[in-house]
């Protein structure tokens, strides 16, 4: 036996060893198979996926370049939190990058979040099976250890590779790993509670969530009030929870002051407004407005102070700021409910799947949760599941930024079920559905690795793989150079095509026609307002998609060779 372990009895009758609060013996298994088929899957999709960029990356990408260059004042962004572009503009630094190979290699940042991710998943599953071992009763027991590792493990792997995804360009991985680290902490505090220097490194953990999503300023109430209820008397918790409100404070003091400075009046982030004025109801004027320069077709104009490509969607809450919103009801309430609808059916398989699994449970188990005081660990994990499920569902209910609270909840939910002791036929049972459910999270885990690795290496008729796509980028980029456009020139779009182009050929992406019904229902004399409208304003080109843009070819439009649908229509501010 090794030195400092102690062996406990596993229902097989073989040994399991705790060594410093880690199990060791039969779970090696099936942690092994989570290390082996997370990074072999992680691996796959960050390399096939590798070009691809989502509409919010650019934004990213481009305060790291700000961060690299030495302008702090970049990462001060209304709606993007720093962290994240903190830690790529140290890849871009590592891999000297440039606009053209990019993206292929800050992919290899994602992959290092989602590694930390997958280490704070580990962790947090075996400090959930050892509670669930401390708690085992005489007359009752949990679901197997193995099996619900191997549950936890799998549907970690589905919701970040899945619901996350390797390919976006965003914090999304990197929130998942500090989310997780922090449920870590509150249950090494439930073992042990009294040390302070734990709720320090809570909010140091909780503080670092700020910087990467603002989201977690208020979320980290929950985070605390679960540390508090965790398993010392509440006059005893809450000196020892304040240290860690005092350290993330600390933390996040420096962005808050920056944001607040810039707006001249308190705020954390504006992302939440945005999304909320957006989404649900909102009332009052912008504060700030593109330049309208032609009313019909509507051409608009966008000027931001700010080092960008995309003058539009750099910035998106900047140009909602003003804009409040409405106590309304009515509206919140049908909102919650469809995002919630939108939720459940949008992963409809992995809804059934564990719907399946609570039913079998509650056919041949019991439920049990414990006394309400201190919090038992079922309700430990589903209070932050709920309450950032239920956070997120007030503005966008989207997957991948519930995908941390989901994984959560399941947990809770596996930690729910119990069998009497003896009870073969009820415990076999109850085992074999939860066989089944991880064989489904696995092969829906292998199907969904392929299909996005096909999306990305494969094209067919009506959809470009994401390398091609970026190699039409390349295209468009060059072809604005051949006709005269030179790096740092003023460009303008029809409508939201791709705009990655803009960045490698240096463009500012400053000018928009809106509505492209509008644009391509008008007559040509409309058009040629158009034209008129963006070369007046200093524009060089205007840039559209589709093939609609065939029947304008006539009217000045060129066709970029070596893409599908890109069409430019050059414009001269000058003398031919």
């Amino acid at each position: 036996m090794q030195q400092g372990a102690s062996p406990v009895n596993s229902r097989d009758g073989r040994l399991s060893y705790m060594e410093n609060g880690i199990w060791r013996g039969p779970l090696s298994p099936v942690r092994a198979a989570f290390w082996i088929i997370g990074l072999t899957c992680g691996g796959i999709l960050a390399y096939t996926t590798r070009h691809y960029l989502n509409s919010d990356g650019m934004t990213y990408i481009e305060m790291a370049d700000g961060f690299r260059n030495g302008n702090w004042s970049a990462l001060v962004n209304l709606a993007c939190s720093p962290a994240y572009p903190v830690v790529l503009a140290g890849f871009q630094a590592l891999l000297n990058t440039d606009v053209l190979n990019e993206l292929p290699l800050l992919k290899t940042a994602n992959l290092l979040c989602f590694v930390a991710a997958m280490a704070a998943a580990d962790l947090f599953v075996r400090l959930v099976v050892q509670e669930m071992r401390s708690a085992r009763t005489p007359a009752e027991e949990p679901i197997d250890q193995p099996l619900l590792t191997a549950l936890m493990c799998f549907c970690f792997l589905i919701v970040s590779l899945t619901w996350v995804r390797m390919r976006l360009v965003n914090p999304d991985m990197m929130v998942f790993f500090l989310f997780l680290l922090c449920m870590s902490i509150i249950f090494w505090i439930r073992k042990a509670p009294e040390p302070v220097f734990k709720y320090v490194l809570l909010g140091l953990t909780a503080g670092l969530g700020y910087l990467t999503k603002t989201y977690f300023l208020p979320y980290s109430l929950v985070l605390f009030a679960v540390a508090a209820g965790s398993s010392l008397p509440l006059k005893r918790s809450l000196p020892r929870v304040l240290w860690g409100v005092i350290v993330m404070a600390v933390v996040s003091a420096p962005l808050i002051a920056a944001i607040s400075y810039r707006l001249e009046r308190f705020s954390f982030g504006e992302v939440g407004r945005h999304a909320y004025t957006s989404v649900i109801t909102a009332e009052g004027s912008p504060k700030f407005s593109p330049r309208v320069l032609l009313q019909q077709p509507l051409v608009l104009y966008y000027e931001l102070n700010a080092e960008c490509t995309d003058h539009r969607g750099f910035e998106v809450a900047h140009w909602s700021e003003g804009i409040r919103p409405s106590p309304a009801i009515g509206p919140l309430l049908r909102a919650v409910l469809a995002h919630v609808l939108e939720f459940l059916t949008h992963n409809l398989w992995f809804t059934l799947a564990v719907g399946f699994w609570i039913v079998t449970q509650l056919a041949v188990g019991g439920l049990k949760a414990g006394k309400l005081w201190p919090l038992p660990l079922p309700v430990a994990l589903a209070i932050p599941a709920v309450a950032g499920i239920g956070m997120f569902s007030l503005v966008h209910l989207e997957p991948r930024y519930v995908a941390p609270f989901a994984f959560v909840g399941f947990a809770a939910l596996l930690t729910w079920p119990t069998y009497p002791i003896g009870s073969v036929r009820k415990r076999s049972v109850g085992s074999l559905a939860g066989i089944l459910l991880a064989l489904c999270f696995l092969a829906v885990l292998i199907g969904s690795t392929v299909d996005q690795s096909m999306d990305g290496l494969r094209s067919t008729d009506r959809r470009l793989s994401y390398r091609d796509g970026f190699l039409e980028e390349r295209a468009v980029a060059d072809y604005l150079h051949q006709i005269g456009a030179a790096a740092g020139d003023v460009v303008a779009v029809v409508d939201s095509p791709p705009l990655y182009w803009g960045r490698m050929g240096r463009f500012k992406i400053k000018g928009e026609v809106p509505g492209p019904e509008e644009f391509f229902s008008a007559e040509p004399s409309g058009r040629t307002r158009v034209r008129r409208a963006l070369a007046q304003a200093g524009v060089k080109a205007l840039v559209g998609q589709g093939s609609a843009f065939n029947d304008l070819i006539r009217e000045g439009w060129e066709k970029v060779p070596g893409t599908r649908a890109f069409f430019v229509l050059p414009i001269h501010t000058g003398p031919r």
